[in-house]
């Protein structure tokens, strides 16, 4: 996977979850994330729908529609070593939590993973995301995202 599709995806699913269960962010907007020295532009879009809030994001050719209510929901897999990824989302305190998990093709291996988030407004109006990634029950680094409104 390439370093851009890579930042693309992670900037992409730090701001898949928000849920009709807590108090959701109004985070609708253009933004800058920065992972690991390397940015991105994202774009947001947000509509109540049904009492469940729906984020609508565009980040490097990644489009994705978030639903919020706390249910899993299967998506298309951006990339192709992805396979059967699906997400859970809610919000909580200003707070977004989103639960996904996927198998991971390598060569003739299928790997387990998940992915859990964390996103939050700073004081300095900056969305941090903080996300860990566990492979065949091996945690990987956690990474921190940080996004500036344009």
């Amino acid at each position: 996977m390439s370093k851009s599709l890579l930042v693309s995806l992670i900037s992409t699913l730090s701001f898949l979850s928000f849920s009709a269960f807590g108090a959701c962010p109004e985070i609708e907007g253009v933004y800058t994330c920065t992972v690991n020295g390397t940015s991105s532009e994202m774009v947001v879009n947000q509509e109540l729908q049904n009492g469940v809030m729906v984020y609508f994001i565009d980040s490097n050719d990644l489009k994705l529609e978030v639903k919020t209510d706390g249910r899993r929901y299967n998506v298309d897999s951006p990339v192709a070593t992805l396979r059967n990824p699906s997400y859970v989302s809610r919000c909580q305190n200003q707070r977004v939590k989103i639960d996904i998990k996927a198998d991971v093709q390598s060569g003739r291996l299928t790997l387990a993973a998940t992915m859990n988030l964390l996103f939050f407004q700073r004081a300095d109006g900056q969305l941090e995301s903080r996300s860990t990634i566990t492979v065949a029950g091996y945690n990987q680094p956690s990474v921190t995202t940080l996004c500036q409104k344009l």
